[in-house]
């Protein structure tokens, strides 16, 4: 038998079309890994206008026609979005300043106040003036380049809020009967968050004054956070994901005090969401671990979403041919007159054929390994993988070797078993374009299946369907399973059936096959 294996496993080594297979596969990677390398380099204005073409045309229909309300609302916007720009311009876009101006919604805000009075679509001069002062501030806070004392400016105009807010709670609860009896001056220049929709403070209940705290409470610890890991607006990475974290934890309050499983299946979906996304930027917010979004780390978390077709291409370009073109070729007589069971010599090539799927990882994570490393560092592989369970609503947290590993098993019964089908057509109809197409034909018709079936979960047929079973990742990593009916030993039990139903014919009519005919 080993012999048998050896000679194998020379034959395809040998053919120009592995080397062929790996060359693809490795340009394959390299282009993937550059296309990542430009999109995380590419320079993003953050959606602030830069046409000044369109700008000079809605200026000079302006001054043609001042009356006209559309042509002046046009002019406004067109010029509201240039200046913000040529504001921008001021500034180095890699230094903190040109990336707080891209963060920060109130410049436009400001900027659209002074145009609006200057071009008389408003007469607030009190507003105008106060908008100017803002906006005068502004530039000599960005020209003190101090921006720890921006960060702890914002930081005590919302301890200030906090101090409204709990006057506002106070005089509530003391006067339940009378709350229209509460000073106007309480509530005077107080931002409202998305919470309260606009409402004026004196309008929100208690429960709702005390979400806008807690969301205030929220912003404070991460602008504290913002200070003691010492992160400006230049540091993109750790202050987008920073931000990230805020808003998330902002949002899960909403959750507060709900039965999460006696939720609609859509708010349910939504909430498991953000507590998802919200455990992963706790943990790089917490342990001072801030991840790019780009990263070998993050290519190889992604590895079978991105790579899972060029693996399947190689299995199937191994496998399909493994019987079939020998027997074309006639050489397979070689084998058949030798000492060797019919069954063994079927079986040699079997075991050949499912080690090109280990094969195809192995060779496509090396590549990825090694280009990965070179265009975005070896750093992130210390990187931890945060798995959220929705059985439990935790997260665990492991290295992201051993979660591509886990992930290696948890895809390998849908590899093992497209590579069984395309080794099938092959042992059973003589004829390698056939076994490939099967192999293609199982692989898309499966996904396109799958999706059709989710539909239709209630029926008792669809959890036999391969596509609900030959992926083990929701056992693995302890994740909900389709619908109910779905446990690790009964997928198991689908995989090997099906796998049966497929080899068990091909080694039949391989055993039958009369030499002559080869």
């Amino acid at each position: 038998m080993s012999s048998l294996l050896k000679n194998e496993y020379i034959k395809v080594f040998k053919k120009k079309g592995f080397l062929i297979l790996v060359i693809i596969m490795f340009a394959f990677s390299f282009l993937t890994n550059i296309l990542y390398k430009y999109i995380d380099n590419e320079i993003i204005d953050g959606g602030i206008y830069n046409n000044e073409e369109t700008y000079n045309q809605a200026k000079k229909e302006y001054e043609l026609n001042k009356k006209d309300k559309q042509t002046l609302d046009w002019y406004l916007s067109e010029k509201n979005q240039y200046d913000v720009y040529q504001f921008l311009q001021n500034y180095d876009s890699t230094a903190w300043k040109y990336e707080y101006i891209l963060s920060n919604s109130n410049i436009y805000e400001i900027v659209e106040r002074i145009n609006s009075y200057e071009l008389k679509v408003t007469k607030d001069e009190a507003d105008y003036k106060l908008a100017k002062e803002e906006y005068d501030k502004l530039v000599q806070l960005l020209k003190n380049d101090d921006w720890k004392q921006i960060v702890k400016d914002e930081k005590s105009e919302k301890e200030d809020n906090i101090k409204k807010i709990d006057e506002v709670i106070r005089l509530k609860e003391n006067l339940q009967e009378h709350p229209e009896d509460l000073p106007d001056d309480v509530v005077d220049n107080f931002d409202i968050y998305d919470f309260s929709s606009d409402e004026s403070l004196t309008s929100l209940s208690i429960d709702e004054l005390k979400k806008n705290k807690k969301a205030l409470e929220i912003e404070i610890e991460v602008l504290d956070k913002q200070l003691d890991q010492n992160i400006s607006w230049a540091d993109k990475v750790k202050y987008a994901q920073l931000n990230e974290y805020a808003m998330g934890k902002v949002n899960l309050l909403n959750y507060e005090g709900k039965n999460i499983d006696k939720l609609k299946k859509d708010e349910k979906e939504t909430y498991y969401e953000i507590r998802e996304q919200y455990l992963k930027n706790e943990f790089a917010v917490e342990n001072n671990k801030y991840r790019a979004s780009i990263s070998l780390s993050t290519i190889l978390e992604e590895f079978y979403s991105e790579f899972l077709f060029i693996l399947v291409i190689f299995i199937f370009l191994i496998a399909g041919p493994m019987v079939s073109q020998e027997s074309n070729k006639g050489t397979i007589k070689l084998l058949l007159v030798k000492p060797y069971s019919r069954v063994k010599i079927l079986l040699s090539k079997y075991i050949v054929s499912l080690s090109s799927v280990l094969m195809a990882v192995f060779i496509m994570f090396i590549f990825e390994l090694l280009i990965g490393g070179v265009l975005f560092g070896f750093s992130s592989l210390s990187d931890k993988i945060v798995l959220y369970s929705r059985i439990t609503d935790s997260a665990q947290y492991i290295s992201i070797i051993k979660y591509f590993i886990l992930n290696t098993i948890a895809y390998l019964p849908q590899l093992i078993l497209l590579c069984t089908l395309a080794f099938a057509a092959s042992s059973i109809f003589n004829n390698t374009a056939v076994a490939i197409i099967s192999g293609f034909a199982g692989y898309i018709g499966s996904n396109i299946l799958t999706l059709l079936l989710e539909n239709a979960v209630n029926k008792p047929f669809v959890k036999y369907f391969i596509g609900f079973n030959w992926n083990f990742s929701s056992y693995i990593f302890n994740k909900p399973v389709s619908f109910k009916g779905l446990t690790f030993g009964f997928s198991l039990m689908v995989c090997i059936i099906y796998l049966l139903v497929l080899i068990i014919p091909a080694f039949i009519v391989f055993k039958k096959r009369d030499i002559k005919n080869v």
